[in-house]
């Protein structure tokens, strides 16, 4: 019963920690978090301003939020200050690069800070443009560092620059204001249109005119920059396809060619600019538009509304924590208090993974998509199952070393996934051939998996190397225990890779008219099945011994990474999704880190040279 209690208020905190409410300080603050659940259109996708803020501030800072002189903006709160107030925020200190040939060429080389403040670049905005066109008409791989890095840092500005006339133009002082004056002009210079000859005119006739050539040029603008589609319009009756996404000067322009006005445009005016005079009325006016889009497109708002709040929960991230005091507990549990620590670190872990498996779901109905749709999600999974058959082995076996595993595997591929979020949108559209729910809960699912029983069979031999070392005389005794572990969970991880391979080669012939293309992802995940099978063969032929086989576990590791990984990087093949040169780097590393360990398998060790026989 105390075991029970104590592990309910693991789960508790746990819940406390991940789903903490937001506290708002004042209506101001309110109306901001309402304002990032608003529903756009960007990139081709649905998605809350705050998931469009977020991606935005990843490719101009590489991070999800703005920290000033003054305080720390949430991604919702800088993209409303972009918006609403464009000449603060072009004195943020915002836009990022650690080039030091860019610092230099900026008039800034021995400035230690990586960022610059719109305001301070824009003399150099037309050079840094000419060099980035100029350095685009290289092949990739003949660029230098240089040209690569202001390729990189023009593309940040543009995106800046885009944002900030996604709505309305950047010198704009009264949105409000602004619509009422447009209407005016447009009253005075309606009968002014259609005249054949503009001789003969007043001063006051041609200003009209001059005023409204103005407002036209900047609707212009606006409409060729935006990147941001924020009025919806309903084309058709079936509410589920019949929706096309405008910006907010096609709706300006319908006014001009004296047609309605979408009523989101006049309410987006009103929240603009209680925005920019950071007025209570801000959360009124944003109500206002939720109101719109219950009346009008519920279902957007409500999907709109679960993404950012998945966006705000940043469950995966927190539960890399989580994980990682896990470990610690049952670390501890070895030297002091071993029940009470080890049943904590059960309860602790499996509820993380429960959590885990929460996440997971969640994501899934947010996307309407099964679990893996791209290299984030396939890291969030990965160490899902991972954990699943860690904490399966644990059930059986009872020695704390499934446990382990599970922690470490937990903790080590949600910090992946994390790293891999800083590359962009992580519920991005699917790619035209990937967009088939059943072979994404068939085939992807289960060669993930495969992943998974690679990888854990893999970490329970390096768990039992460095056991071998620090405790030889332990380690042979729990010898038996390890192989049994490692020798079940290559048998699942074959079996899986196997029937996964055979479902996408199924899949390739659907999609590609060939069962097998030699294509470098369709080679690596042969090369899993093949290596898994290579283990076995080897083991039960006695051509190698419990070293040997988690020697060749732990070699498996460097296979499914290359597979996971690797082949995406090659810039070949139907499945390459770009080269990543951070994500290079770690799995050089992590492959040369692997055949360290497995070299520590060659120290020799009385206690373990009685391998187990056949």
């Amino acid at each position: 019963m105390k075991q029970k209690l104590i592990g309910l208020a693991i789960i508790g905190l746990i819940a406390l920690y991940l789903f903490k409410p937001t506290i708002h300080k004042t209506d101001f603050d309110k109306g901001v978090s309402l304002w990032g659940q608003l529903p756009v259109l960007h990139e081709g996708r649905i998605k809350p301003l705050d998931g469009v803020a977020r991606h935005s501030l990843l490719i101009i800072r590489s991070k999800q939020t703005l920290k000033t002189s003054q305080d720390k903006l949430s991604a919702s709160e800088w993209l409303l200050r972009v918006v609403s107030n464009p000449n603060q925020a072009d004195q943020d200190d915002l836009l990022m690069t650690n080039h030091p040939q860019v610092k230099d060429f900026l008039g800034y080389p021995k400035q230690k800070s990586h960022y610059f403040s719109y305001k301070t670049i824009t003399p150099k905005l037309a050079q840094i443009e000419e060099l980035a066109a100029k350095a685009a008409v290289i092949d990739s791989e003949e660029r230098s560092s240089f040209q690569a890095a202001i390729i990189q840092f023009y593309n940040s500005v543009m995106t800046y620059h885009k944002l900030k006339n996604s709505f309305f133009y950047e010198d704009i002082t009264n949105y409000t204001k602004f619509m009422k004056d447009l209407d005016k002009i447009l009253i005075k210079s309606e009968p002014l249109i259609n005249l054949k000859s503009f001789k003969g005119l007043s001063i006051d006739q041609k200003k009209t005119l001059l005023d409204l050539n103005r407002v036209v040029s900047k609707v212009r603008y606006t409409n060729s920059v935006s990147i941001v589609n924020v009025i919806p319009r309903q084309v058709s009756a079936n509410v589920n396809v019949g929706i096309e996404w405008g910006s907010i000067s096609d709706g300006l322009t319908d006014r001009i060619a004296n047609k309605p006005v979408p009523k989101l445009t006049t309410l987006y005016a009103a929240a603009l600019t209680s925005a920019q005079q950071q007025s209570p009325q801000f959360l009124a006016d944003v109500n206002n538009i939720h109101t719109y889009y219950n009346d009008t497109f519920p279902k957007l708002l409500k999907q709109s509304k679960q993404e950012a709040m998945f966006y705000d929960w940043d469950m995966f991230y927190k539960l890399v924590v989580i994980y990682g005091f896990g470990i610690l507990l049952l670390i501890g549990s070895w030297l002091i208090w071993k029940k009470a620590l080890y049943s904590a670190a059960v309860w602790l872990i499996t509820a993380t993974f429960g959590f885990h498996s929460l996440g997971l779901i969640i994501r899934m109905l947010v996307q309407d998509r099964p679990p893996v749709t791209n290299l984030y999600s396939s890291a969030v999974f990965v160490g899902w199952g991972g954990v699943a058959l860690a904490l399966l082995l644990e059930r059986y076996f009872k020695n704390r070393l499934g446990l382990l595993v599970a922690g470490i595997v937990g903790f080590l591929t949600l910090i992946i996934a994390h790293h891999l979020s800083l590359q962009g949108d992580t519920l991005e559209n699917m790619r035209a051939v990937l967009d088939s729910n059943f072979w994404l809960s068939t085939h992807v699912i289960t060669i993930t998996l495969g992943y998974s029983g690679t990888y854990i069979a893999g970490f329970i031999a390096i768990v039992y190397t460095f056991h071998r070392l620090i405790n030889a005389a332990k380690a042979a005794v729990m010898e038996k225990e390890y192989y049994r572990m490692v020798f079940g969970t290559v048998c699942f991880a074959l079996l899986l890779s196997f029937i996964g391979t055979v479902l996408g080669g199924i899949w390739g012939d659907q999609s590609w008219g060939r069962f097998w293309g030699w294509d470098p992802k369709e080679n690596g995940a042969l090369l899993i099945v093949l290596w898994n099978a290579m283990i076995l063969h080897f083991r039960l032929s006695g051509w190698i011994q419990t070293r040997g086989l988690m020697g060749m576990a732990i070699l498996g590791n460097i296979v499914t990474s290359f597979s996971w990984f690797g082949v995406n990087m090659l810039g070949i093949g139907l499945h390459s999704y770009g080269f990543m040169e951070q994500a290079f780097f770690w799995l050089i590393l992590f492959i040369i880190s692997q055949l360290m360990i497995v070299s520590l398998l060659g120290i020799p060790k009385k206690a373990t040279d009685n391998d187990i026989k056949a």
